[in-house]
């Protein structure tokens, strides 16, 4: 008879179904995932041009934009209609507006002529807001500030194209 201390236990053979070479591969799709998703979070936080929207002169006004720097202190009190983007790392604004026609003299006097050569070339620098005109009407003429007051910050290197017929304002700066 055998005694009971000599009986053997079954013991379970467990084979793993990941094996050393399988461990690996998942190992590198684990990195790669990681990576991926370091690389969305750092290029997400590369952005740092802001479009925005106002109504009317006073908006811009409210919100500090005038203050701030990027929008022109010297656009006319009937000003409207605003589509504005700033870029924070070049410091470049583009800017569009609509002004009245009581605002005719006011931005007349505040702007002086330049060619349309000089407007092609500065505009091309950095790639334009999609709401920025693929090429200005011809009937555009353009300008550059002619004094210091009131538009200090942009005095003679902003670009501004008018429209006169629709009085639409395209301001670049640089």
């Amino acid at each position: 008879m055998k005694s009971a201390g000599s009986r053997k236990k079954p013991t379970l053979a467990v084979k793993s179904r990941v094996g050393p070479d399988k461990m690996g591969v998942m190992k590198r799709i684990a990195w790669v995932f990681i990576g991926l998703g370091l690389l969305s979070l750092l290029s997400s936080g590369c952005e740092d041009s802001y479009d925005v929207k106002f109504a009317t002169y006073q908006d811009v006004k409210g919100k500090g934009y005038l203050a701030k720097g990027w929008i022109p202190e010297c656009l006319p009190n009937h000003a409207y209609h605003f589509l504005e983007r700033h870029d924070l790392d070049t410091n470049e604004v583009w800017l569009f507006f609509r002004f009245k026609p009581e605002d005719d003299v006011a931005m007349k006097n505040a702007l002086s002529e330049r060619s349309n050569s000089e407007w092609k070339f500065y505009a091309k620098r950095s790639p334009a807001p999609f709401w920025w005109p693929k090429a200005m009407p011809r009937r555009v003429r353009f300008y550059t500030y002619v004094s210091p007051s009131p538009c200090r910050r942009y005095f003679q290197v902003a670009f501004v194209a008018v429209d006169w017929a629709d009085r639409y304002v395209y301001f670049k700066s640089p």
